[in-house]
């Protein structure tokens, strides 16, 4: 017989060499693991640019999935897994490989071309799957476009809300409203565009451009600004659909000629470079950059509408509008931004 607590200490001896040797082969496992992600990093080529991709979560994101998403938004591919023309690139390839006199060298381009067709389509294809299994996993992410920079972030949900809810709680910006405005905004944009045609001052077919008749509540979202500290966000209002878009499109193209040709007025940073390339400063000076907080909303609209009266001799050289066409009822809003609650 054997003594009770003889029968503890050798069930406790055990219990004590099987979690040894599982986490003994935990570790040789995890070591496999993390080689063959190497060689596959290796085969396929994926290879990280660390300035393309922000990981601004506590989530770990695996490295070919960083590589995908470090694309961008504007990357695509041209098919599902399902279509991928597999049969089309076998024969193109042959006919390509028949154009080889030897034997010899026809066999070795075949397995070249097996190997390329295959390395292609899982460096692809199988990375889109495994980023969308991913990022359903890990709901609470966002994957966004930077500010600046065309670069990839990750972003927590709640992050990202808490921050874009900050700027509706400022109510010297935003004013919340009872009900949507949207369907009085869009006939008030056709009773304009009504109005210009009636004039003369644009045909039928500019009339159809402008008006519109499906019009939705212009949407806001931000772009964080990775280049600053505490990643604050950029809020951006896209009026894509919105009830005056094409009107408000229709007016930039008329007053972008007032400033095209002023020597304040800089194209591009490039332009910039051009202009300050061979500038002297004395030991005494700086040069200073200014950045203005909420520039365009920050504009107020009555002293806009002197300017534009000011320069109007230029505006009517290119436009058939008149002058109340452009100041007639014009109402200047007391809030820069509204926003409709449901």
């Amino acid at each position: 017989m054997v003594k009770e607590s003889d029968a503890k200490l050798f069930f406790i001896s055990e219990e004590c060499i099987h979690n040894s040797i599982t986490k003994k082969k935990t570790a040789i496992e995890i070591k496999k693991y993390k080689q063959l992600l190497e060689r596959r990093e290796q085969e396929f080529k994926i290879i990280v640019n660390q300035g393309w991709f922000k990981n601004e979560t506590k989530t770990k994101i695996p490295k070919n999935i960083e590589w995908l998403l470090s694309l961008g938004a504007k990357f695509a591919l041209h098919f599902a897994s399902s279509q991928f023309p597999l049969l089309d690139c076998i024969t193109e390839g042959e006919d390509i490989i028949q154009t080889l006199g030897e034997k010899n060298d026809q066999e070795i381009a075949r397995t070249q071309l097996t190997h390329m067709i295959k390395k292609q389509k899982n460096k692809k294809l199988n990375t889109v799957g495994q980023t969308k299994k991913f990022l359903k996993k890990n709901s609470d992410m966002l994957i966004l476009d930077a500010d600046k920079g065309n670069v990839t972030v990750a972003m927590n949900k709640n992050d990202y809300k808490n921050k874009m809810q900050q700027f509706l709680n400022d109510i010297t910006t935003y004013n919340i409203l009872k009900q949507d405005p949207t369907s009085k905004l869009q006939t008030k944009n056709n009773n304009l565009v009504d109005k210009l045609f009636k004039g003369n001052v644009i045909d039928s077919v500019e009339k159809t451009k402008l008006s519109t008749f499906t019009a939705t509540a212009p949407r806001i979202y931000g772009l964080p600004k990775i280049h600053k500290q505490g990643i604050p966000l950029r809020p951006i209002t896209s009026c894509v659909n919105a009830p005056s878009q094409n009107l408000c499109q229709y007016m930039v193209n008329i007053l972008k000629n007032l400033t095209k040709d002023s020597i304040y007025n800089i194209k591009d940073a490039i332009s910039f470079k051009e202009k300050v390339n061979n500038a002297y400063i004395f030991d005494d000076g700086k040069l200073v950059s200014f950045d203005v907080v909420s520039l365009f909303p920050s504009i107020p609209v009555d002293y806009a509408l002197e300017i534009i009266k000011e320069k109007w001799s230029q505006i009517e050289k290119i436009t058939e509008m008149k002058k109340s066409d452009l100041h007639g009822n014009t109402q200047v809003p007391t809030k820069r931004q509204q926003i409709f609650q449901t």
